[in-house]
């Protein structure tokens, strides 16, 4: 993808999936619908539906197995985990966009209100599971979360989305919630930067596909739509519990109930820096042009002391300076052929110059013997 090669990458993703769905080695669940939404042509769906397809039909699942338990308690059963694609915050808000698109085609127009319905819900879900990816999708587009107009007013908007945690369920006074469903503590705690390291790579991946105004407009739609109904669920609630809400709030508590699936822990091994669009072949501070590097290379002084050389056939050093001026007059001049006489590069020449000049077929270097025929 770092060419370019959209349509060639979303290929061959597909292609390592399918060799193994259940294990997904290659962390290709993290990246496939990237390629899906980022390949699609303007008037051709076909990527949208397979992406919709693929969430709608559960046949693809994360598996699970923690290998880290007790070993000394061989009777205890090893913990194993599944979910599916849409509970993986870029499957989540990736199925959102494919289905906001499909709503734009003009061949959905008797289904267009409800696959329209349907992505507003879809986004919906994602902004109540992983509300951390809103503020940095928009950070990563530049857009203005400042400045307040008619269409937007994002500050009153991101400070809901920032009080929102998918840690835990906490009750009011704070304590952990107990559920028969509920994690131990290390397991939730590795199952959240699991689903943290999936968005990193998630935002600096498709923020681009979340740009455009359309898409921003309707992003914040259903995120005024989320505080609503969120808040609209706090008034039916009695006047203590309202006021323990704001407390935990200003506490900098959690009061998502939202819990990430264990099954997300096995991305703990991928590298944010395995995805990107670019990687670096020099170290930061390094600076190709640098007239330190390239002055030896290209600089020709002819007065330098010459490489040490061979006495072949008894000449002395005034006969093997006059054969070489020869070659090389020969050489300028054109008289050398393919199957004439070999001529002797001189080393003394810039070494760009010398590898350039060693390519030649009728060319050798002094002291390099021939390649055997």
């Amino acid at each position: 993808s770092m060419v370019g090669c959209l349509n060639t990458s979303f290929a061959i993703s597909k292609f390592l999936l399918s060799l193994d769905p259940l294990r997904d080695p290659m962390g290709v669940l993290l990246i496939l619908d990237y390629f899906a939404l980022a390949s699609s042509p303007p008037s051709v769906t076909e990527n949208e539906t397979f992406l919709v397809d693929s969430v709608d039909s559960n046949m693809v699942q994360i598996y699970h197995r923690d290998d880290d338990v007790d070993k000394k308690n061989s009777s205890a059963a090893i913990p194993s985990y599944k979910c599916n694609l849409i509970d993986m915050p870029n499957w989540a808000y990736s199925y959102a966009l494919a289905l906001y698109r499909l709503s734009l085609d003009d061949d959905n127009d008797d289904d267009g209100e409800l696959i329209s319905s349907k992505a507003n819900k879809a986004l919906q879900s994602a902004l109540s599971k992983f509300p951390s990816v809103l503020p940095l999708l928009l950070e990563k587009n530049n857009i203005d979360v400042q400045g307040r107009s008619f269409k937007t007013d994002w500050p009153s908007v991101l400070p809901f989305f920032g009080m929102k945690s998918v840690c835990t369920s906490t009750t009011k006074d704070g304590t952990a919630a107990k559920d028969e469903n509920m994690l131990d503590e290390h397991t939730l705690k590795c199952a959240k930067m699991g689903a943290d390291r999936i968005i990193t790579i998630f935002v600096q991946r498709s923020f681009k596909l979340w740009a455009a105004d359309d898409v921003v407009a309707w992003l914040y739609d259903n995120c005024v739509k989320v505080m609503e109904e969120e808040g609209s669920g706090k008034k039916e609630t009695s006047a203590e519990e309202e006021v323990d809400d704001v407390k935990s709030k200003a506490e900098g508590q959690a009061v998502s109930t939202f819990q990430p699936s264990p099954a997300l822990i096995r991305y703990l091994r991928c590298d944010p820096s395995d995805y990107e669009d670019s990687f670096r072949t020099l170290p930061a501070d390094a600076n190709p042009l640098d007239e330190a590097l390239l002055g030896p290379v290209m600089a020709l002084d002819p007065n330098r002391r010459r490489f040490l050389r061979r006495n072949r056939g008894g000449r002395n050093a005034e006969e093997e300076e006059l054969e070489l001026q020869r070659q090389m007059m020969m050489m300028q001049a054109g008289g050398v052929a393919l199957g004439g006489e070999m001529v002797n590069i001189d080393p003394d020449l810039p070494l760009l110059e010398v590898f350039w000049r060693s390519l030649l077929p009728w060319a050798r270097v002094e002291g390099v013997p021939p390649p055997r025929r």
